[in-house]
């Protein structure tokens, strides 16, 4: 088998680990109806900027527009259920650990640094308190 090809599919069975793993880190989060007030702010400041209203000027926070952008996608992608927008923030969670992954791969191609990596980012994000949120 190509060395190249060998790479390609253990590069893509790593990634869908993490995303296992994150969704397995996460998934007592799939079914409360509301866990925190941010993820509500988030919720709704993305749902007006799916309205046309503009980030500082119609709708305020002090968070980066980036995260409302983001959720703002799920909400286009999964419409308004919370189950599925807290399962592709899970899939964005498991395919950030892939990345890093990768990145510490090129930084340090051997040993278990890349891998543990990810891990410890899943983990950081994903069970540092209430539901994994």
């Amino acid at each position: 088998m190509n060395v190249m090809r060998l790479s390609r599919l253990n590069a893509f069975q790593t990634g869908a680990a993490y995303v296992l793993l994150a969704l397995i880190f996460r998934c007592c989060s799939f079914f409360p109806s509301l866990i925190d007030h941010d993820e509500s702010t988030y919720l709704v400041i993305a749902n007006e900027l799916l309205k046309g209203r503009m980030y500082w000027i119609d709708v305020f926070d002090t968070k980066p527009i980036g995260i409302f952008l983001l959720y703002a996608g799920f909400i286009k992608i999964a419409g308004h259920s919370i189950i599925l927008i807290r399962l592709l923030t899970a899939l964005w969670v498991g395919l950030t650990a892939w990345l890093i992954w990768d990145v510490q791969r090129k930084w340090m191609p051997d040993g278990p640094g890349p891998w543990l990596s990810g891990v410890f980012y899943l983990a950081m994000i994903s069970l540092f308190t209430f539901y994994g949120v």
